[in-house]
């Protein structure tokens, strides 16, 4: 099994987290409604904040990007 590289750190003000889907059978939809209800949850209890979104397809890669602030 391929270990997934995950970065994650503070850029400026703003947290993130990074990691490839690296399969083909991956229900990517459901990854990210349920990463969206985890942040809607924190939005009620640690205060986050969404402050941006953005998506970008190149070939056969696809990212989804959230930004938040706590």
């Amino acid at each position: 099994m391929e270990k997934v590289k995950i970065q994650s750190g503070l850029r400026g003000t703003k947290y993130y987290i990074e990691f490839p889907i690296v399969a083909e059978n991956v229900d990517a939809f459901s990854l990210l409604t349920c990463v969206k209800s985890k942040m809607e949850k924190g939005k009620k209890t640690q205060g986050l904040r969404i402050t941006g979104t953005d998506s970008f397809s190149e070939e056969d890669k696809l990212a989804y990007l959230i930004e938040y602030s706590i």
